[in-house]
């Protein structure tokens, strides 16, 4: 099958793509804004000339953004990597930012492992066509999300399924996410379409056969601050204008610069299940279970009960984002700051 289209640039390509980049006028712009503090990153970024080189240099600029831009960044689980080290899994992992999420959970797998995931990338970012090439040249291949014509839609699922699949059989880890673009109201649920997907490679095997030969992973990614909070918020009531197809890549960039807090990544024990629905739980059940529940996530889930309550302690941050915004929007940021926390509580009860 041809992978082409979708699959992470090989190595031997690295020159041909990377020198793109470097050509594009745009990232040259990027380019010129960096700050004289940060002049040493370009020059290192222009003479770059390998892939071991360019994979460095990826390690380099996530450290320093951890370290410039978050307060703490801190893991749990990890101890279950050990026991897949030589064999590929996918990690399924809730979804809270565009950039972040793949960025972050790498940065961990790299920390804990010494290797890094190939990881999944909506079409949308290839709009920007060096950013396009810069995710694809980092391990990144593409979800075809912006298809209407449903023969069309089946083919690139199936497509995406058997080159997720080959990656696994070479023993390469891989991260998506549980769902088709970030959880805007908060909730942490799996589309059981994301498992049909991974599936489609595996007709011969049943649920049961596929989940224990591929090591599905649930990964929970918990942010005190959430990235373009705001935005989500606007999003997820329909006030965003989508018209801009520059829209998404821009907001990579505001996420990526913009300062953090805490931060904090699960990893949970693998699933395994007899049926579609089974794995569907059982990942929504790690995903949730896992995450950790900031001061924020109380303090916002207290207030959706009684805007105003005292009950929780407050958090200075979100009460003065909160105070600028329409009821609309203050009501929609709540929910998205408190489901963790709600939805914890849920499978808390039911056990």
């Amino acid at each position: 099958m041809d992978f082409s289209d979708i699959r992470a640039y090989p190595e031997r390509l690295f020159a041909t793509y990377w020198n793109k980049i470097l050509k594009d006028p745009h990232f040259n712009v990027l380019l010129n804004h960096v700050g004289k503090s940060q002049q040493k990153i370009k020059e290192q970024f222009l003479g770059l000339k390998t892939p071991e080189q360019f994979r460095g240099a990826m390690v380099h600029l996530v450290e320093l953004l951890v370290k410039k831009t978050m307060n703490e960044i801190s893991f749990s689980g990890t101890e279950e990597l050990q026991n897949y080290k030589k064999q590929g899994s996918i990690f399924i992992s809730n979804h809270r930012s565009t950039s972040l999420d793949p960025i972050l959970f790498n940065y961990m797998l790299h920390k804990e492992t010494g290797e890094t995931a190939y990881n999944a990338a909506g079409d949308n970012l290839q709009n920007t066509s060096w950013l396009g090439h810069l995710i694809r040249l980092n391990k990144g291949f593409i979800v075809k999300r912006t298809i209407d014509d449903m023969d069309e839609k089946l083919h690139e699922a199936n497509k995406l399924s058997f080159y997720i699949k080959s990656l696994v059989e070479r023993g390469k880890n891989v991260w998506i996410a549980q769902r088709n673009g970030r959880a805007k109201d908060g909730n942490d649920v799996t589309d059981s379409a994301v498992l049909a997907m991974l599936k489609l490679s595996h007709k011969e095997k049943s649920w049961e056969e596929f989940s224990s030969a591929t090591p599905l992973i649930p990964i929970s990614m918990s942010y005190e601050e959430i990235p373009l909070d705001t935005v989500i918020a606007k999003d997820h009531l329909g006030l965003i204008d989508k018209s801009d197809k520059g829209r998404d890549s821009s907001q990579v960039f505001e996420e990526i610069g913009e300062q953090k807090r805490r931060i904090h990544i699960h990893v949970s024990p693998r699933i395994i299940g007899s049926k579609r629905g089974e794995l569907v739980k059982g990942i929504d059940r790690g995903i949730i279970t896992g995450t950790r529940i900031w001061q924020s996530n109380k303090y916002a889930a207290e207030l959706l009960k009684s805007i105003g309550s005292k009950k929780g302690i407050p958090v200075q941050w979100l009460k003065e984002k909160l105070v600028n915004q329409e009821e609309s929007i203050q009501k929609a940021m709540l929910q998205l700051y408190a489901a963790p926390a709600i939805n914890l509580q849920k499978f808390l009860n039911r056990d």
